[in-house]
């Protein structure tokens, strides 16, 4: 990674505050994010991109994080807003500053506020459409950010181990504002969501299982806010808009609807490498480099969703959506692309739909094969996880 140099940035309270080289880049960074110094393990967090921090490498001091899975269910129709903060890291390891919450709305920090309301939109899509709470029943309903984080320059990361999102500052000749992008913070806080519901391993096909339902959350929250179905022309499928500048343009970081194509030439990322057909897939892949491809072979899972999610119609929380996070909640640690896919057929068999089942049965299984995912097909029978009831559809919107 390119070094970039130490500089100087003043906080909001307008005191100069000089941030390292060495941080900017990452790679001394874990012992101070995480706490008490552990070594992250590849559960430990979840990244925005593969240039965000640089990979981990595995010994045997790395300890696995095990957490009970949790559906975290509330009553169907109830509200009943997480408690929300945003605080500045730009200090750390000194205490650092709330900026904005429920009870603190004055403040001087546009980012907080534009953050603040991403964590709202997040908020109210996991309460009113899937009737979940977006970070966990164990923590209180808390939603937790820390902006201008140094140790996450030019990147974000849900992690765990404190459970909040970091988002770091950017470097303004090649990325835009990390944490005013409402697809940013929805995508960090989608980990949120998969960590306890499942919890997948974040390392090659289970890693870009993780990554993509991220984008699919982050995708149906932005729908959900525009009020616009699937299928619409005015749709947009495009992962943090505007997120990327290459020489004073604006790009987005990813494209759902056609992977690959989101951004050519940037100076730190290069060109998009994400793949959308598993004859893409390598087996071997690096380990090392970006946890075997978890962002490269996401794109695998975010065009299914998006060829299925348009071929259904209709809002892509409602019947797509619904189908992928069923799929989620009953997936093993470890799942590949081929353990999900039978996982969101048998979910179309359980859940309950207000139109016919083959229709939809059929729109999920010809996504999958459009992208060279193998699947088991129907007739092998199928099984809820001990104490899940099937999900039902319902009208929310």
């Amino acid at each position: 990674m390119q070094l970039i140099p130490a500089r100087t940035k003043r906080d909001v309270l307008g005191e100069e505050v000089e941030i390292p080289s060495a941080i900017l880049l990452g790679d001394v960074a874990y012992p101070q994010l995480f706490s008490q110094g552990t070594p992250p393990s590849f559960r430990a967090y979840y990244l925005l991109s593969k240039a965000s921090l640089p990979s981990p490498t595995l010994t045997s001091e790395h300890k696995s994080i095990t957490v009970r899975p949790s559906l975290f269910q509330m009553t169907k129709g109830a509200f009943q807003e997480s408690l929300k903060q945003v605080w500045d890291g730009l200090k750390k390891p000194q205490p650092l500053t709330l900026l904005r919450s429920n009870t603190q709305l004055e403040c001087s920090d546009i980012e907080a506020h534009e953050c603040f309301n991403g964590m709202t939109r997040v908020d109210r899509f996991c309460q009113k459409v899937f009737s979940v709470q977006p970070t966990g029943e164990d923590i209180g309903h808390l939603m937790r950010v820390e902006i201008h984080d140094p140790y996450a320059f030019n990147g974000a990361c849900w992690s765990p181990m404190d459970k909040s999102v970091h988002c770091g500052d950017h470097d303004p000749l090649r990325f835009n504002s990390i944490a005013s992008n409402p697809d940013i913070i929805a995508h960090e806080f989608g980990h949120a969501v998969t960590y306890y519901s499942s919890n997948l391993d974040y390392v090659r096909q289970s890693g870009a299982i993780n990554e993509s339902l991220s984008d699919i959350f982050a995708i149906m929250v932005k729908h959900r806010q525009a009020k616009v179905s699937a299928d619409a022309p005015m749709a947009s499928w495009s992962i943090a808009e505007n997120f990327l500048s290459i020489e004073g343009r604006n790009f987005p970081l990813r494209s759902m609807s056609n992977p690959g194509s989101a951004f050519r030439a940037h100076p730190l990322l290069g060109d998009d490498d994400q793949i959308r057909h598993m004859r893409d897939y390598q087996e071997d892949y690096p380990l090392e480099k970006d946890h075997g491809g978890v962002h490269k072979y996401a794109g695998v899972g975010n065009y299914a969703f998006y060829l299925a999610a348009t071929k259904l119609g209709g809002p892509s929380w409602k019947i797509a959506g619904k189908i992928w996070r069923c799929a989620l909640v009953r997936s093993q640690r470890a799942p590949t692309f081929s353990d999900f896919a039978t996982e969101t057929l048998k979910a179309v068999e359980d859940i309950s739909f207000k139109i016919p089942k083959e229709p939809i049965y059929q729109a999920v299984a010809q996504a999958w094969r459009d992208v060279g995912v193998t699947f088991r097909e129907r007739g092998v029978g199928t099984m809820l996880l001990e104490g899940t009831p099937p999900l039902q559809d319902s009208s929310c919107c």
